[in-house]
């Protein structure tokens, strides 16, 4: 018997150690990576402590992480550190730093959708320990920033550009809609795609791309038929192929209401019915023969929705169920917590 225990033991140990080379051997295939989001804020106000703010990089790559509309930084960085999802970030021991200060520093870049206070305000408060970085938007959104933030009168411009002095911790990078650009000191590029946000206010959707493979980070947006445009069915246009080639990984999203929101008081948000109502005519893009299976596992994480100060029941819960409901295109819908670790 304790030879049988012994060869047993050693056989799993070979499958173990087996099992580990394969995986590492896989990761390690250049154009495997996958990308690593965290969530460093999932809702959209009026909890200040959990609104707008994500960190994306490629998987194996955290020195290339990036921020997405940064209305939660440190207290996200913190909430995901103490969850045990940082593991990644290594802070040097010769280094007197704290942990979410050393990640909010390494970062490379912010992309911004818009300047609305819920997507910015935590780059705002944190702009005096920070370190320099490109702050990457469309035109109008970085004219906002410097305009109407960094202008001296609401807080001390940081920026190269606007009312002077310029501080110049943060550099400008003007993104010209529908063009790829490179984000600085990343392997990564960014494209951006115009939102309509409460029209004629406009948002910005980001498809970030690493070495063919795309995630898509969309800002603040309602529906085409409320806000009387096309941009999401532009923005469709732009990633049905990429689905039709299995390489968009994942969508970013917002859903802000429930169903039963009226639509002249979306204020150009989505809600789980104007979700499906889009991801719909997206399923119809990408395989028109059989749009029922186009879009089976894609992942949406649903961002931006928006507490109530009520016991029961929660925003959260009721976008969940709806979602649950109305989803009759098998898509992977998830519905994150602050803190969460999302794998690509």
């Amino acid at each position: 018997m304790g030879r049988y225990t012994l060869t047993c033991f050693l056989l799993c140990l070979v499958l173990v150690l087996g099992m580990t080379f394969v995986l590492s051997a896989h990761q390690a295939i250049p154009g495997e990576e996958e990308f690593i989001a965290v969530v460093l804020g999932s809702g959209g106000g009026p909890r200040e402590d959990d609104v707008s703010g994500f960190m994306v990089w490629p998987g194996g790559k955290p020195e290339e992480a990036i921020f997405f509309d940064p209305g939660v930084l440190t207290v996200g960085i913190r909430k995901a550190d103490e969850m045990g999802n940082l593991w990644d970030f290594q802070v040097p021991p010769e280094e007197d730093m704290t942990r979410e200060g050393f990640i909010l520093q390494n970062a490379r870049a912010y992309l911004i959708s818009h300047a609305h206070l819920d997507h910015i305000s935590a780059m705002v408060i944190n702009s005096p320990d920070d370190s320099p970085k490109a702050i990457m938007g469309t035109p109008t959104t970085l004219k906002n920033l410097q305009e109407h933030v960094f202008n001296w009168k609401i807080w001390p411009n940081f920026g190269d550009a606007g009312p002077e002095p310029h501080l110049g911790q943060y550099s400008y990078i003007e993104l010209v809609n529908d063009t790829a650009c490179s984000i600085p000191e990343t392997s990564m590029t960014v494209e951006a795609l115009e939102l309509a946000h409460d029209y004629p206010g406009t948002s910005t959707a980001f498809l970030v791309e690493h070495q063919g493979n795309y995630i898509l980070l969309c800002g603040d947006t309602g529906p085409d038929e409320v806000e009387g445009t096309d941009h999401l069915y532009r923005l469709w246009q732009r990633i049905t192929p990429l689905i039709q080639e299995g390489s968009l990984r994942g969508i970013f999203l917002e859903i802000s209401y429930t169903s039963d929101r009226p639509d002249d008081l979306l204020f150009g948000h989505l809600t789980p019915h104007w979700m499906m109502v889009e991801l719909r005519r997206l399923a119809e893009m990408v395989d028109p023969d059989n749009p029922e299976e186009a879009l089976e596992g894609l992942r949406v994480v649903v961002t931006h929705i928006k507490p109530k100060f009520v016991h029961s029941p929660s925003t959260r819960h009721t976008v969940e169920k709806e979602l649950l409901q109305l989803n009759d295109l098998g898509i992977h819908f998830i519905i994150p917590y602050q803190g969460h670790r999302l794998e690509f």
